[in-house]
């Protein structure tokens, strides 16, 4: 699952890494963020003072899109029974030990219920799709041409969480 808390939490982890080396200067640490990451590595910066600059390049606000859904389409009632359905997966996750893959943003019946998906993307773009999920489309999912990964590592398991170097569709 899409988790920003843990994500944000990354950034202090790398600080904590790099500043623990001799050939750092603590006073001159900065984190870097490509995509959803850019507002984790702000909330980041905001609420650790160790991190003394910033560059980021992204679409739109990650945290806020998995939040209220993209262009806030989520009602309020929707995003209290998506909080609910996610709560109610990280109970399953923990006592099974493992993770469940589910889609960037909770899909909705057409009644506003929550419509579990575990697919990250669509296996075809619709076609009355925003230019935005275009892009996202384009970008994150792979075709036969596509070698190399371009998205974000997979998700972690429940665990304790270490000190790590670096930070890691709707």
């Amino acid at each position: 699952m899409a988790s920003p808390d843990i994500y944000t939490e990354d950034f202090s982890a790398a600080v904590d890494f790099l500043g623990l080396q001799k050939i750092v200067d603590r006073e001159r640490i900065g984190v870097q963020a490509v995509c959803g990451l850019g507002g984790m590595a702000l909330t980041a910066a905001a609420t650790d003072s160790r991190i003394k600059a910033v560059a980021t390049a992204w679409m739109y606000d990650m945290s806020h899109s998995i939040s209220r859904g993209h262009e806030d389409y989520y009602t309020r009632e929707q995003r209290q029974k998506v909080v609910d359905h996610l709560s109610r997966q990280r109970w399953t996750d923990a006592e099974k030990g493992t993770y469940a893959r589910l889609s960037h943003e909770v899909p909705l019946d057409e009644n506003g219920d929550v419509a579990p998906s575990n697919r990250v993307l669509p296996k075809t773009l619709p076609a009355d799709s925003d230019p935005i999920t275009k892009i996202f489309f384009d970008y994150y999912r792979p075709n036969a041409a596509t070698t190399r990964a371009r998205s974000t590592p997979p998700p972690r398991g429940p665990g304790p969480r270490r000190c790590r170097s670096s930070p890691s569709g709707r």
